[in-house]
């Protein structure tokens, strides 16, 4: 049975994006209980959160960094233990410039997904995140199904029934869980995946980004360039 590569070299062992991004998240999380406490939702709301009043007021910045941001303690450890896995694994698995890109488009398709299906009023947190490398991992796995040969059909087992408590286990610490923005970062996370895997797949921990990963990283960051600059510059005088 062919095998998978080996990682080389040993910092490709190392999930440098994903221990930035959970820095990032208890850094964001310590900033909101500095100006709000850890509970005063009213402020995380009106500051940090994602919301059809949020956008049509120009706070298109807020697609990206609602998911940095968390309801409660709880909210915060069940997504930081999730990512410490899933997305260590996909890192891992794909590098890192295809990491950084799943992440974002996922944080973007997740908080569209709450906008667009409207469970609740306004949303926070990296579960859009989380769902989005969790999704990731399923395409690999059947990208590489050849390679991983008896291997396969365990795995994907073992992935499917993983999803259903990833689905559930929000309601531990949240009386109301946005399924809508899990099921756009979770939508965002394959499609994604999908189209920046190459085309071997004995040759995914090894090839780096082509032509298309660039591509979708110059306009993300040209995106989010623009949502910034309309976060500090009204919307009318950008039109102008």
């Amino acid at each position: 049975m062919p095998r998978l590569p080996r990682i080389h070299p040993l910092s490709r062992a190392i999930p440098f994006v994903t221990l930035t991004l959970i820095a990032l998240l208890l850094l964001c999380f310590r900033l909101q209980s500095r100006l709000a406490g850890a509970h005063g939702l009213s402020t995380v709301s009106a500051l940090f959160s994602i919301s059809r009043e949020a956008t049509s007021g120009g706070h298109l910045l807020r697609l990206i960094t609602a998911n940095l941001f968390h309801v409660n303690t709880g909210h915060l450890q069940s997504n930081l233990i999730g990512l410490l896995v899933f997305a260590s694994i996909f890192e891992i698995a794909l590098g890192k410039t295809r990491t950084v890109i799943v992440i974002l488009l996922s944080a973007i398709g997740g908080t569209l997904g709450s906008l667009l299906f409207h469970i609740v009023d306004w949303m926070v947190g990296a579960s859009t995140i989380l769902f989005g490398v969790f999704g990731g991992l399923g395409v690999v796995l059947v990208h590489g199904r050849k390679e991983l040969g008896r291997q396969f059909l365990p795995l994907l087992i073992a992935w499917g029934i993983t999803l259903i408590p990833m689905t559930t286990l929000g309601y531990l610490s949240l009386t109301v869980v946005d399924q809508g923005a899990h099921a756009g970062g979770f939508i965002a996370g394959i499609l994604s995946t999908w189209l920046l895997l190459p085309p071997d797949p004995a040759a995914t921990m090894q090839t780096p980004p082509g032509a298309t990963a660039r591509l979708v990283m110059i306009i993300l960051l040209a995106l989010f360039a623009f949502s910034v600059l309309q976060e500090i510059v009204p919307p009318a005088r950008l039109l102008k």
